[in-house]
């Protein structure tokens, strides 16, 4: 499950610039608008398979809030999130 944490703050940093993602700083205080939600939703579903909502970037607006939404975002939610930590190991 960490390892899909880390890729999801790594597709986060990428998006809103490398090292904005620190803090308790949120999506829109990091700069982030309507396009980085689509980019950053759209990774996140390319990359783990986890279908996301680019508006949850905006309700859940920290990163780890925004994580915890992102296990949550499907209906099997533990094993997607399962499959998703052993797609991010390669």
């Amino acid at each position: 499950m960490r390892d899909v944490e880390q890729r999801i703050a790594e597709i986060w940093r990428t998006a809103l610039g490398a090292g904005r993602a620190d803090g308790d700083a949120g999506f829109t205080e990091l700069g982030g608008k309507g396009i980085d939600a689509v980019l950053i939703a759209a990774r996140i579903q390319r990359d783990l398979g986890v279908a996301v909502r680019p508006s949850a970037l905006f309700r859940h607006p920290g990163l780890a809030d925004f994580v915890t939404r992102c296990r949550t975002a499907a209906p099997a939610a533990a094993d997607l999130w399962d499959h998703a930590a052993a797609s991010a190991r390669g």
